[in-house]
């Protein structure tokens, strides 16, 4: 699942970091089974206690949502949470692309300038699908 796709670096809070890594010391969201022996597995992998209690609060809490979750919503999230960092990135690329003399290290300036269109191509497919795909 899309979920197991996106690891535990694109969470910048630690506790929610702490879960992820714990859904994925529990064999990720794609060998989960269903209610609380899947819950438990989570619990168990989890190192941090403040996590562990996060594990039981998600749990329960209802989700925001006007229908019932499904795949696009899934997306729509993940996308969210993948943003900032995403962001983060092609702001540091261009910050190191604007200190390469392109006459000097052509080289160099055409391998970050690739760089920098991909990850402005996934940054843009990421804000889309954050929206909703609109």
């Amino acid at each position: 699942p899309y979920f197991d796709a996106v690891d535990d670096s694109f969470y910048r809070d630690e506790l929610y970091r702490a879960v992820r890594v714990a859904i994925t010391a529990a064999g990720g969201a794609g060998a989960a089974g269903s209610g609380p022996n899947w819950l438990a597995a989570v619990t168990d992998a989890c190192g941090d206690m403040a996590a562990a209690a996060m594990i039981s609060e998600l749990a329960v809490e209802p989700l925001r949502v006007t229908a019932d979750p499904d795949a696009s919503y899934v997306n729509t999230t993940l996308a969210g949470v993948q943003v900032p960092v995403v962001d983060g990135q092609v702001r540091e690329l261009k910050s190191r692309l604007q200190r390469v003399n392109p006459a000097s290290a052509n080289e160099e300036y055409m391998t970050l300038f690739g760089e920098l269109i991909t990850l402005e191509q996934r940054l843009r497919g990421l804000k889309e699908k954050a929206v909703g795909g609109l």
